[in-house]
């Protein structure tokens, strides 16, 4: 394997028995072309249809509190990528990082409930 678990795997669409075949976050640091303060983005291939998931991304300042709903992140869609794979893209408005404070993100998966 590739030390990625087996629900992330499923998640990403991606085959555990295979460690060329992961579905690790990207994180990347983007300058925009006209200048301007660099963003994060942070993307994950996702399998559309394993469905009864959601993916969120939480942030922590200390590894030790993490919190979604950071407003300074979101959700910016899904994209294809040269595979054919569905890709989603966050993104971290600028600055990327206040007052050059450290920014840790880990991507959460939780089980939607049924039922109603």
């Amino acid at each position: 394997g590739d030390g990625v678990g087996n629900l992330f795997e499923h998640l990403g669409g991606t085959d555990p028995a295979n460690p060329l075949s992961s579905a690790v976050p990207k994180v990347t640091l983007e300058t925009p072309a006209g200048g301007g303060a660099p963003t994060v983005a942070l993307e994950f291939p996702r399998n559309l249809a394993a469905d009864g998931f959601t993916l969120t991304v939480e942030t922590s300042t200390d590894l030790v509190h993490w919190r979604s709903g950071d407003p300074d992140l979101f959700y910016a869609g899904i994209h294809r990528d040269a595979n054919g794979r569905a890709i989603m893209l966050w993104r971290a408005a600028p600055p990327a990082a206040p007052h050059n404070a450290p920014r840790f993100y880990r991507l959460v998966a939780r089980g939607n409930e049924a039922g109603g």
